[in-house]
Formats: structure tokens, sequence, C-alpha cells
């Protein structure tokens, strides 16, 4: 235990962070919580008093004239205690000297030994840009007055706070790896073991805990903080720096401080932006030197963390100790916003462009472009994209210097692609009494020559009558397969159109029972057989249409 009267720059730290709140617009604690928080630090210091809550503020009853000095240095010294306003109804010297108690009193600092692990906690693996608190200096102003000699941090149970006697932990802050026993009595009653009546009954009614948000939870880290539930903030919510509290059940209350900052700005590593641009070759503009500027630029991302304290408290029945409440510390609950991105100088590169089209095995077809990629990131020189090209090109480099170069673009075989699905039709039609499968081809004069294969399965489906097992009559459908071998069509550029005669079997007898027919394509696909233009990709057409016959 130190009783020094400087406070170190980690415990410093923790108190700026925990006593932030006490700065809020609104009172953190309501009145009758500030009076039982009021009346558990006077037992600290050995002084007796009762506090009411009322609309005027805390009325301080039973605190005699010698002890105002005291109480009103250490704990209202601007006659407020947070954010309400005190009221003193001050006892007879007889009274006091009646009613004064005296217990044991700890006092002096003690340093988390998580504090300096704090100090270089990094939520989510980032680079950490060190940054100071804002409120540093208002919140100790709020301070100002009070011993620090006499300053209790007891601190929730595994925070290490007030307790030098005690194993060092085991594990890290909040894992629940310590060994210490549990706080006894109500948190922040001051009162040890051994003062509570002995357990075995049940009070008239069960009291509400004491909340202690201003004492100091463990430094927060990647352990201790939940981040199952990691979310980013579009703006900070209003209130974010009020607590609340969260029943669960009759025996568990959960307290949820209010959002604290997190001293450091978390920074990515460097990147780079990519630049891009295309460039469209047809037969009119294949002749000029296509000149492209690039700029690249290195950015970092930025974001401002807050973190909030969750506590938990049991209720204990019995036991050696009487009925109490037991305090706990259980997570940090994390939350960011995203800042503006961070950049840095920008970098620029141009490439002058040129083709050759000289060894061009193919032709420029009307419904295909051409156009290649020139893309950059700020490394070395920029690349080519191929993969929108119309032919396989090769890259001559024809000058380099500093920031830009020179590149001839040699154009090589065609690129075959997959052929134009909509350009090709099958359908079914009856002309003079004949059923006929037409084929179409709307490319025939770029695929002159070429072979066409469609393989188009047609059904005639015949409706008969049939007697229902129970009443009445049903229709069944009867279907034959009539036409399903592939068709190889040599296209003609004068004849992109083929008919196939399927009369014969679509005229076959009917049964007597017959109620009608028809003639319809359950299924067609078709291909290009090793064409120049396109490749042999299958391209699958579904169901076609169905006639009458």
């Amino acid at each position: 235990m130190r009783t020094g009267k400087t406070i170190s720059g980690a415990a410093a730290l923790l108190l700026v962070l925990t006593l932030a709140p006490l700065r809020a617009s609104e009172p953190v604690l309501t009145a009758p919580e500030a009076c039982q928080e009021l009346e558990a630090q006077a037992r600290l210091m050995s002084q007796t008093l009762r506090c009411e809550a009322t609309a005027s503020g805390l009325v301080l009853r039973d605190v005699s004239a010698s002890d105002l000095q005291t109480l009103r240095e250490k704990l209202f010294p601007a006659q407020t205690y947070l954010g309400h306003a005190v009221v003193l109804d001050i006892l007879q010297p007889s009274q006091a000297q009646a009613r004064r108690q005296t217990a044991p009193l700890r006092v002096g600092l003690q340093d988390s030994p998580a504090m300096a692990q704090a100090a270089q906690a990094n939520f989510d693996n980032s680079v950490s840009r060190s940054g100071l608190v804002d409120a540093v200096a208002g919140t100790w102003k709020d301070l100002k007055g009070v011993q620090r000699a006499s300053l209790v941090l007891q601190g929730p149970p595994g925070s290490g706070g007030g307790e030098p006697q005690k194993p060092p932990r085991k594990g890290p802050p909040g894992s629940g790896g310590d060994q210490n026993p549990p706080r006894q009595g109500p948190p922040g009653s001051g009162t040890p073991p051994g003062q509570t009546p002995p357990g075995g009954s049940t009070p008239p009614s069960r009291p509400a805990p004491v909340w202690r948000s201003h004492f100091p939870p463990p430094a927060p880290n990647w352990w201790n903080t939940d981040f199952d539930h990691y979310d980013w903030w579009n703006s900070i919510p209003s209130g974010y720096d009020r607590p609340r509290t969260d029943r669960r059940d009759e025996d568990t209350f959960f307290y949820y401080s209010g959002w604290y900052r997190w001293r450091d700005v978390f920074v990515t590593n460097w990147g780079r932006t990519q630049d891009s641009a295309a460039i469209s070759r047809t037969a009119a503009n294949q002749d000029q030197v296509h000149t492209r500027s690039l700029t690249s630029q290195a950015y970092r991302e930025a974001k401002e963390c807050y973190y909030q304290a969750v506590y938990r408290y049991d209720w204990a029945q019995g036991g050696i100790y009487g009925s109490h409440w037991e305090e706990r510390f259980d997570h940090y609950s994390a939350r960011c916003l995203r800042l503006p991105r961070e950049y840095g100088q920008p970098r620029v590169y141009t490439t002058h462009v040129s083709f050759d089209m000289n060894l061009v095995a193919g032709q420029d077809l009307p419904w295909e472009s051409d156009v290649i990629r020139v893309t950059y990131d700020g490394q070395g020189a920029p690349g080519y994209d191929y993969s929108g090209a119309a032919y396989r090109y090769s890259a001559r480099l024809d000058d380099r210097q500093a920031g830009s170069e020179s590149v001839t673009l040699v154009a090589g075989a065609k690129v075959l692609r997959v052929p134009e699905a909509d350009k090709v039709q099958a359908f079914l039609r009856v002309d003079a009494g004949k059923v006929e499968l037409v084929i179409n081809d709307d490319r025939s004069r770029y695929y002159e020559g070429e072979t066409l294969r469609v393989n188009a399965r047609v059904v005639r489906r015949v409706v008969i009558k049939v007697k229902g097992l129970l009443w009445g009559w049903n229709e069944k459908n009867v279907d034959t397969v009539i036409a399903s071998s592939p068709l190889d069509i040599v296209v003609g550029a004068t004849n992109p159109q083929s008919v196939t005669d399927l009369t014969g079997p679509a005229s076959a007898p009917k049964p007597a029972n017959a109620v009608r027919s028809s003639v319809f394509i359950e299924s067609w696909e078709f291909t290009r057989v090793n064409s120049r233009i396109s490749n042999a990709s299958v391209i699958r057409r579904g169901k076609g249409n169905d006639v009458a016959y």
C-alpha cells in the first residue's frame, strides 16, 4: 500500500477514464443511489451520517459539526456530490458523541498490474497512434480538494485495486483466472468479513446493489473485451456516457458504465489506390497512339474506438457471511467510428500505346469489342489486362523513362468466345398440312461454310379419355418422342434457314379414345463446330413451342 503524494501515469489515466462520467450533463447516479454511495464513503472514513434523497438534494442527517469539515473537504467540497446538491442537518455535540462509530481505515493507492499492458492494448491488431484523452484536465479538476493519501480504490474483484496482500492474477484481466475469494458484503460498503450478520435468514426485502461506477475496472485489453458483438457507430449516440442497469432475473443485475473513448486512434498499415483506364481499339483508330495518365495514392484507414465496462451482481443467499450481493467485472464492450481516410503523396504514370495489326488471323466482328485495360497501383510499371480483347496481344516495350513508357501491342490469333445465344432459333410450324422443324441462323453471313449442330427433342402428345376408378372420366397424356438426333446444318450466306419435315412420325394413327394431339419441342441446344469465330460451347435453350396436329 502506497501513501505517497504522487500518482503514477497509468493510475492517473485509469482514474481519468473511470471518473469521466462525473462531467456529464446529467447526474451519473440517481439521488437514492448517490445517497447510498455517500453513506458508504463516510463509513470508510469512520464518520457517521444518514443521507435522504429529497427534491432539494441530498439531505445529510446525524452529522456533527466537528465532522463536517472533514466530510466536506473529502466528499463534497463544492457542496455537491455526484451532481446532486448537498443539504446539511447538523447534530448537537452530545448527539454526535453517542452515535460515533469507529472502523478500520484502508487507505492508499495501488497501481493495477494491467495498466502497462493497457497502454499498449490494441483492439484488433491495428497499428496504434497515441493520442491524449480530451477529458484529462477536466477530470483532475473534479478531484480538487481530495486527499490522495486517503483515497480508497477498492475496485471490482480481479482488478487488483486496494488488495496488495492477495496473490497475483492467473491469466489475463477479466478471464476469471485469479484465485481470490469473492468480495464479502454489499459492494462499496467497505465492511470487512465478519461484520455482516450470520446467514440462514432471508432479509424482509432484498436491498438494491450499490453501483460503484467510479471505481476502476481492470484495464481493457484483447482478452477481456467482448468482440463477438463488435460493431461500428455511424456517429456517437446521444447519452453515450451515461450508465444503465439491466435486471436479468431476481438474482442477477448487470451494470453498464457509460462509453469511454480509448486514448489511441487506431490505423492500418499503408496501402495504395489503383487507377485504371480503358483503350478501345477499332479499325478507325488502330493507327493512332493512345495516351493514358494514371494516378495512384498511398492511404491508410483510421478509427476511434470506445469501450464500456460491464459488471455483474449476483445475490448470494445465506452463507457464513449472510445474504449479500456479490459484484464482479464481467467484460468490456467495444464500438468504433470510422475516421476519414488519410492520403499520402500521389504518383502519376503516363503510358503511350500503339497497335500492330499486321499479323491478325481473323476479322473484326460488329457485335464484339476490342478493349485493353491499363492498371497502375503505384508500384513499378502499369499492367495490361486483355480479358476484354478480341485478339491475343503481346506487349513490346519501345521506351521507358521516369513516370512514362511507350508500348506497342502486337495482335495475334482471334480470341474465340461463346456464340451469341439469341442469334439461333428453333421452332415448329404447320405449313400446308405438314409439321416442320425450322432452324434459323441470324449470323449466317459471318459463319458461311461452317457447321451449326442443333439437337432438338420433339415430342408428340396424344390426350386420351379413360374411365375413373370410382367415378367419371379422366384425361391422360400419351407422349412419343418423334425426333432427337442431332442435325448438322452447313451454314449458307444466302440460306440462313433449315427446314426438317416431321409429318410422318407426327401423323401416326391415334387411339380410338383420343381427344386431341399436339407436337412440341421438349428441349433444344446448339453449338458451332470447328468455328473460326466462336468456341465449341454448347448453348442450351430449354423448351420450345408447340403446335396442334
